[in-house]
């Protein structure tokens, strides 16, 4: 009973948390229908959670835990999300249910510091759970997404890191060159750039995208859904 209870409340917060390609500013889910976009699975952190709540993916395709967010390491793949039902399994577990064509994966800004300091240390946590999940599901192609980068100071309403915003989005960048890089090592991933439309003329992310200076509204998930649409269109 404790358990069931703990799940309603984990999946009433996950509804409630705020918190390459030329790209365009509109999705149109009749023109993914079927195809593409819903072979797609995503995992990260909670920018990646909203996308259940900020735009028309299926419930089953936003893999999500209870904090409605997660930090990549090198056990993330066994630690407890929440299915759509609110019930818990592991990624792992997820990966060789579900078998998905396409995982999406999308981390980088909870862990930007640790980055900074040894890049080889927290790319071989990448490379950990994408092993992980080969593993569980040896069929599973990996999208690895640009980390979106942050607003400027003034529209920060709850800044918890010891750099500026111009700094931490120097480090975004330095990341999402090395995740590029990185990409190119493994036959079985793209790294595609879905923060393409997202920043303004100095770097910073456009201010009608935001909520909070860090978290995405519905019109950036509608950019960043169609930059992946483009690339289907030259995979699939």
């Amino acid at each position: 009973m404790k358990k069931r209870i703990f799940c309603i409340i984990c999946s009433a917060f996950l509804l409630l948390c705020g918190s390459l390609p030329t790209c365009a500013d509109s999705y149109d889910k009749e023109l993914a229908g079927t195809s593409f976009i819903d072979r797609l699975v995503f995992f990260g952190e909670s920018t990646t959670t909203h996308l259940r709540v900020r735009s028309t993916l299926r419930p089953e395709q936003v893999w999500a835990n209870a904090s409605g967010t997660a930090r990549l390491d090198s056990t993330l793949a066994s630690r407890p999300i929440l299915d759509a039902n609110g019930l818990s399994i592991t990624p792992i577990e997820a990966a060789k249910k579900d078998l998905p064509d396409y995982i999406v994966l999308s981390f980088g800004l909870n862990g930007i510091m640790d980055f900074s300091r040894d890049p080889s240390d927290y790319l071989s946590k990448y490379q950990k759970l994408i092993s992980a999940f080969s593993s569980a599901s040896p069929n599973t192609k990996f999208l690895i997404q640009s980390i979106y980068p942050v607003a400027r100071e003034e529209l920060q309403t709850a800044w918890h890191f010891s750099a500026s915003p111009e700094e931490i989005n120097r480090k975004i960048s330095q990341l999402n060159l090395h995740l590029q890089d990185f990409c190119k090592t493994l036959s079985h991933s793209d790294f595609v750039d879905t923060s393409c439309n997202l920043t303004d003329e100095n770097g910073f992310l456009r201010a009608e995208l935001t909520t909070d200076g860090i978290h995405l509204n519905e019109q950036a998930y509608r950019i960043i859904l169609n930059c992946l649409i483009e690339y289907g269109k030259t995979k699939v």
